[in-house]
């Protein structure tokens, strides 16, 4: 089954090549998608000719971008990283969905994200990022946003947070999977870094507890 692939980008435009190359050499991708939530413009003629590649320059809308950008996909089922990590083993992300496609799979940091992994997760909710290599449906963008837009609107926490709201209003269980990644230039540069910034735990929490309450949970209820 053919894929589409989404890469989402800021500051870190040298890595793209890499990143791109590497979704270039899995057979079941078929056309990508250059998210630039950035100033400069990313050139299209800076990537090969073997998949579809198209370049989109974007005020920043942060991770919100990865959802407008999957969007532009020719095919419903989206691979989806950022531009500060190599991931190496996408087949065995593809694979993983392949064998359950009725929820996300991420690819989640070790020790650290992979074992607090644990600990988000309300009854049958459970939040996840996207990052490091994912794939999902983008059918299920629409009506998994839908409340939240209608509630609060397309504001500073949906751009900042749009993977954990996402997880979390789908109202299911994911597939989690151990991040097989190379780090590349950047990726914690406390310039460009979104979790160095002195919000990110404020926002964090409040996207945690809009969406949990849109879906009658309270937070308190972790399993």
């Amino acid at each position: 089954m053919s894929v589409s692939a989404v890469v989402l980008s800021y500051a870190r435009t040298g890595n793209l090549k890499r990143i791109v190359d590497e979704l270039n050499r899995q057979m079941f991708v078929d056309d990508i998608v250059v998210w630039h939530n950035g100033e400069s413009a990313v050139s299209r003629r800076e990537f090969d000719d073997s998949v579809a590649v198209t370049t989109v320059h974007s005020p920043n809308c942060f991770t919100w971008g990865r959802f407008l950008a999957a969007r532009l996909c020719n095919h419903d089922v989206v691979l989806a990283c950022d531009d500060d990590t190599l991931q190496r083993d996408w087949e065995a992300i593809y694979d993983a969905f392949m064998d359950d496609p009725r929820s996300i799979v991420a690819a989640l940091k070790a020790p650290g994200h992979l074992n607090a992994d644990k600990n988000n997760h309300w009854g049958t909710a459970h939040e996840v990022l996207l990052g490091w290599g994912s794939c999902f449906d983008r059918r299920w963008i629409a009506p998994a946003f839908l409340p939240y837009t209608e509630e609060y609107g397309t504001d500073t926490v949906l751009y900042r947070k749009a993977d954990r709201i996402f997880s979390i209003l789908l109202h299911r269980t994911h597939t989690v999977l151990p991040a097989d990644i190379e780090e590349l230039p950047g990726s914690t540069d406390p310039k460009v870094a979104l979790y160095v910034r002195e919000d990110h735990h404020k926002l964090t929490s409040e996207a945690r507890r809009r969406a949990l309450d849109l879906l009658g949970i309270k937070p308190s209820r972790r399993v």
